[in-house]
């Protein structure tokens, strides 16, 4: 880890809290809670790209397609 990465992916993460670099950053969180269930990409045609799975209160966005 102390070589840096070439290339991380956070696309789910953001979608489900669009807060998620910021808290990294700020040490508040370490971890995403996503759990990679695909029901955000399932659900892009009907509601645009959104965290179904949001349980926890997390402001969300809609990124519309």
């Amino acid at each position: 880890m102390q070589k840096g990465f070439e290339f991380v992916q956070v696309g789910r993460a953001i979608v489900r809290d669009p807060d998620f670099v910021n808290k990294l950053q700020t040490e508040e969180i370490n971890a995403t809670d996503c759990d990679h269930c695909n029901r955000c990409v399932a659900e892009m045609a009907n509601k645009g790209l959104v965290c179904t799975a949001n349980t926890k209160g997390l402001k969300t966005k809609e990124y519309k397609l």
